[in-house]
């Protein structure tokens, strides 16, 4: 398993909760953020992954980098609220997270 691989093997993981494995699942609004960070690095390893085995048209990098670097702002602005605005951080992190999931659906159906 290359170390981009486990990566997002590990993000996986975290984002579905560990239940199998007896470990809680992301329960406070940190720690999801902390999961989301860890995932977009993961998403940003299976691009380069792509990319260097040729599965990715320059123009379709460029719009998943752009895309992953849209959705490391939006978890940004969504942490930079969260001590003033707890509801609005909490939606801002999950539509940042549905982003993500988008590409990372694109991005597994070129692998």
């Amino acid at each position: 398993m290359t170390p981009s691989k486990a990566y997002a093997t590990f993000a996986l993981i975290l984002l579905a909760g560990c239940a199998a494995l007896g470990i809680a699942p992301a329960d406070t609004f940190n720690k999801k953020a902390v999961v989301a960070y860890a995932a977009v690095g993961a998403a940003y390893d299976l691009a380069a992954d792509l990319n260097e085995a040729g599965k990715l048209t320059p123009e379709k990098k460029a719009e998943v980098l752009k895309g992953l670097d849209d959705v490391i702002a939006a978890i940004d602005a969504a942490v930079a609220v969260s001590a003033t605005d707890p509801t609005q951080a909490e939606k801002r992190l999950t539509a940042a997270l549905l982003v993500l999931n988008v590409i990372d659906a694109y991005l597994r159906s070129q692998a």
